[in-house]
């Protein structure tokens, strides 16, 4: 059941991620922190019960994070660029 909990963060994440790059909100960053911490926790959960799939485990970790630590900071530098050109208006 974890593992399927963890596999919906993930994706949720990356959805929700990209959509924050197209239309950035302060509400969905949150979101998408949120679930970028509950998907590092559970894959960690994850790895601690089953250690022998380490390796790849932390390579698939390390590529899921860089993606959506990626897609978060262009989200918040789109969300910064509209609050700046709000408040020049």
């Amino acid at each position: 059941m974890i593992l399927i909990t963890h596999i919906f963060m993930a994706i949720s994440s990356l959805i929700l991620t990209s959509a924050s790059i197209f239309w950035p909100s302060s509400q969905k960053l949150r979101a998408s922190y949120a679930l970028i911490t509950g998907t590092l926790a559970s894959g960690t959960y994850l790895v601690v019960l089953n250690p022998s799939s380490l390796k790849q485990s932390c390579i698939s970790g390390l590529i899921y994070t860089s993606i959506a630590l990626i897609g978060v900071i262009k989200a918040q530098s789109r969300l910064r660029e509209i609050k700046v050109r709000a408040k020049s208006e």
